[in-house]
């Protein structure tokens, strides 16, 4: 009784203008509206954001951006902190972009990266913007490359993107920024591990984080590792070789000869011309990316479209559900299954019209049932869902993705196996060609 539910303060919405006027200012709370407003994904602030975007383009491409990447626990986010303090000691401002991870299941973030840059957080020239992934891969958001339009417009002129830190694919970083530097840990590979392709052959630099106490002499020997892999690789077309260096980010080792090596690298190719080449091959990379994605979206935003997808599913589920029950039916006539035997329909919880259509199309049917998640909890959690209703009340479970029709053909062989003595069967089809789509 004592506490009073108070409505909360609904935030006033700015215009393309003040959007624009603001961020030029350098207001931080501005850009950090305008961040969220590019991030949205509702079709009408999509249209202010693309104006601001625009508007904000001719104050931009004045700053050094720089994609720093790595395995989780490599010490990104710690490193960012001591790096940050460093280049702001010479002046300037510095924006720092952070991904994190976005959960299948929820689909939620936790935003924790700035915890870590204790020091930088509360640095007066700094801008720190964590951001969640989305389901986007190569270990940067989907917005990422308007966002760095935003910063330098605001007068950012150093912007650090951290990725994900998920691997050997996380190449997307490199289409948008001018040096990529990778953190590397001492005991993660050999040169074998160093070679592979991907991540390792776009570094433009190569550190290894935690080079410190009894720990020195194996960072110094996971350099000599990473140098010898670099001279399998092409030569880059930048010219620029790629260094291997150590240091340790927790006691600010070694900060000031990395940055020795990434000025000497911007020199380096800003004398060569590549810098502006690079520049205008990412711009061009962005626009074919731009369009694909407009294309997409109109594609699945459009009415005929979204009425002709569900007219077909209604028009394949029928026949998957005839091609179901004959298989079932078959191996009950065989004696291969009990006739208690029933096919279960879980739905994953998605906001389309399948569960409408199982819950119709079977209704009254006794070899069909069904059980339904709460909440979208994504179609692999739905097949093991599916396994874990059936485990105590069935000798034999067999479990199969309704987007992948033919894999009903492969019900008679995996029940064989069953009774040749295996206790888990799974299969991996050697081509996709035949796959059709049903959801």
């Amino acid at each position: 009784p004592y506490l009073k539910l108070r409505k909360k303060p609904r935030r006033r919405e700015f215009s393309v203008g003040e959007y624009v006027e603001g961020i030029v200012k350098g207001d931080v709370t501005v850009l950090s509206q305008a961040v969220t407003l590019v991030e949205s994904v509702k079709p009408e602030h999509q249209a202010i954001a693309q104006e601001v975007i625009e508007k904000c383009l001719p104050y931009s491409g004045n700053s050094m951006r720089i994609g720093i990447s790595g395995v989780p626990g490599a010490g990104k986010s710690t490193s960012i902190d001591v790096f940050g303090l460093h280049v702001l000691e010479k002046g300037g401002k510095l924006a720092v972009l952070a991904i994190d991870p976005s959960s299948e299941r929820s689909k939620g973030s936790i935003l924790g990266d700035k915890t870590r840059m204790e020091k930088l957080s509360v640095h007066p020239k700094s801008f720190i913007r964590p951001s969640p992934s989305a389901g986007s891969l190569g270990g940067v958001a989907r917005k990422t490359r308007e966002t760095i339009i935003l910063c330098e417009a605001a007068g950012f002129d150093k912007i650090f993107v951290e990725t994900v830190g998920v691997g050997q694919s996380e190449t997307a970083v490199h289409s948008m920024v001018d040096f990529f530097l990778l953190i590397q840990l001492a005991g993660t590979g050999d040169e074998l591990q160093g070679i592979k392709r991907g991540i390792m052959e776009m570094a433009d630099g190569i550190v290894i984080n935690k080079a410190d106490g009894s720990n020195i002499e194996k960072a110094k020997l996971a350099a000599s590792h990473f140098r010898n892999a670099l001279h399998l690789f092409p030569a880059p077309d930048s010219g620029w070789s790629p260094k291997v260096m150590t240091y340790s980010g927790f006691y600010g080792i070694g900060i000031k000869e990395i940055w020795d090596m990434i000025y000497e690298y911007f020199a380096f190719v800003k004398a060569n011309g590549y810098f502006e080449y690079r520049r205008n091959e990412q711009a061009k990379y962005w626009m074919y990316e731009s369009i694909n994605e407009h294309l997409r979206d109109s594609f699945y935003n459009n009415e005929k479209i979204i009425s002709m997808l569900a007219a077909k599913e209604e028009e394949v589920l029928p026949e998957t559900s005839r091609r179901l029950r004959a298989k079932l039916e078959g191996l009950m006539a065989a004696g291969k299954i009990s006739e208690r035997s029933r096919v279960l329909f879980v739905n994953d919880g998605s906001r389309d019209r399948t569960w409408e259509l199982i819950t119709r199309l079977h209704g009254g049917c006794p070899l069909f049932c069904g059980a339904d998640l709460s909440r979208n909890r994504g179609h692999q959690n739905a097949l093991l869902a599916g396994l874990m209703t059936a485990k105590e009340r069935c000798d034999m479970a067999i479990s199969m993705d309704a987007d992948l029709q033919d894999d009903i053909d492969a019900v008679d062989a995996m029940v064989e196996q069953y009774y040749a003595g295996c206790d888990v069967v799974y299969g991996v089809r050697s081509s996709r060609k035949k796959d059709t789509f049903f959801k």
